[in-house]
């Protein structure tokens, strides 16, 4: 799989604790996707800022399927 540098990236920070989202673009044998995604950091004293929380979701998931 190749990628796409990220986009639209976002933080938000209070104390200890900081709130990243970016979009994300892949490229795989099922073509491209795109993807938004959101981390939450916290950061500890003596290993300095972990990842504590990550998500992610397609921006276009295609036609939803009922029944």
């Amino acid at each position: 799989m190749s990628t796409a540098p990220t986009t639209h990236p976002a933080v938000v920070a209070a104390g200890d604790l900081a709130v990243l989202s970016f979009q994300f673009v892949s490229q795989g044998s099922e073509g491209q996707r795109r993807w938004n995604t959101t981390e939450a950091y916290r950061r500890d004293p003596e290993r300095g800022w972990r990842i504590v929380h990550t998500h992610w979701s397609l921006t276009d998931a295609g036609p939803a399927v009922v029944g």
